[in-house]
């Protein structure tokens, strides 16, 4: 929800590790340099979630993903899609 956590209340300055976790676990996106990524979402309850602009390697890099599946984006072209658990490469 972006609201901060009631026992922290808003001195929680932590995001970045948080931010880290979410990228590379919920949506699963692992770059490979400057050749493209690999999007491997893992299975961890989360109904829907989406990242949208992150700049890998030049490129800008859209991860949407509802019910199982995701889909993934690169400079506005969809570039693949896989379901939740299973890896999915994608060449720039």
């Amino acid at each position: 929800t972006g609201r901060p956590s009631r026992y922290r209340g808003i001195d929680d300055y932590q995001h970045s590790w948080i931010n880290d976790l979410i990228v590379s676990h919920l949506l699963g996106v692992l770059p490979h340099g400057d050749t493209g990524l690999t999007v491997h979402p893992l299975s961890l309850g989360v109904s829907a979630a989406s990242l949208t602009g992150l700049r890998v390697a030049g490129h800008t890099v859209d991860v949407t993903g509802a019910r199982g599946m995701f889909r993934v984006r690169v400079d506005g072209r969809q570039a693949g899609r896989g379901r939740v658990g299973e890896p999915l490469t994608v060449d720039f």
